[in-house]
């Protein structure tokens, strides 16, 4: 393969992810993941860095997640979510945040646009915190959005984020409200 064709698939490569990570995506239920979902993956201390779940081989050693997180939504007058974090590992955890925001919750529409977000209009103080975390304990974080009539409404995409500096991590579910 000649150098330059192989340049630029490393290039487009890079900017496909960079816009998967970072941009807004849109999503169809199609090919949304199904309720309850979590990303594949999981936060490596050890190494500090996001390490994606993949196909092994049966001989292979697979490495268990640190945390693992879900997202509960449910809809009536108010849409709540409830983000679970829960320390997966033996260790007990210490999560580190930059502020006294905790975690994010956003809706997005089946076209990537974001609807509405928690944190939109929210102080939080700018100290450092801490939480600790012990083996196999969950946190537990409500978020209620009290939406005006007719807002957001189909198939909807919500994204909950921990703002954790060493263990950032997020949880997507869709839903639908009518």
């Amino acid at each position: 393969m000649p150098p330059r064709f192989l340049a630029y698939l490393v290039v487009a490569g890079g900017a496909l992810a960079y816009s998967w990570g970072y941009g807004p995506h849109s999503f169809s239920l199609a090919s949304a993941a199904p309720s309850k979902a979590d990303i594949a993956g999981f936060w490596d201390a050890g190494t500090s860095s996001w390490k994606a779940a993949h196909k092994v081989s049966e001989n292979a050693t697979v490495r268990q997640p640190v945390l693992r997180s879900s997202i509960d939504v449910s809809t009536g007058a108010d849409v709540r979510f409830d983000f679970h974090v829960t320390n997966a590992s033996s260790k007990k955890l210490e999560l580190n945040f930059p502020s006294g925001q905790t975690h994010d919750v956003v809706v997005t529409d089946a076209t990537g646009h974001e609807i509405w977000r928690w944190s939109a209009g929210q102080m939080f103080t700018q100290s450092l915190r801490n939480q600790p975390l012990s083996p196999h304990e969950t946190l537990s974080y409500t978020v209620r959005w009290r939406r005006a009539t007719g807002a957001g409404r189909g198939p909807l995409l919500a994204t909950a984020t921990l703002t954790s500096q060493n263990y950032p991590l997020l949880s997507r579910t869709t839903f639908t409200l009518p």
